[in-house]
């Protein structure tokens, strides 16, 4: 399981749009199936 600290810690190493397959794998290893943003 994952909580909201670990996803934000994940997301704060993205500093170009090239390090957001990096992200997605982060997401993917910490059990993110979905990721909604509205």
């Amino acid at each position: 399981m994952f909580n909201i600290e670990q996803i934000r810690a994940a997301e704060e190493k993205v500093k170009t749009g090239a390090d957001f397959p990096q992200l997605a794998k982060d997401l993917k290893d910490l059990g993110v199936l979905r990721f909604d943003v509205y």
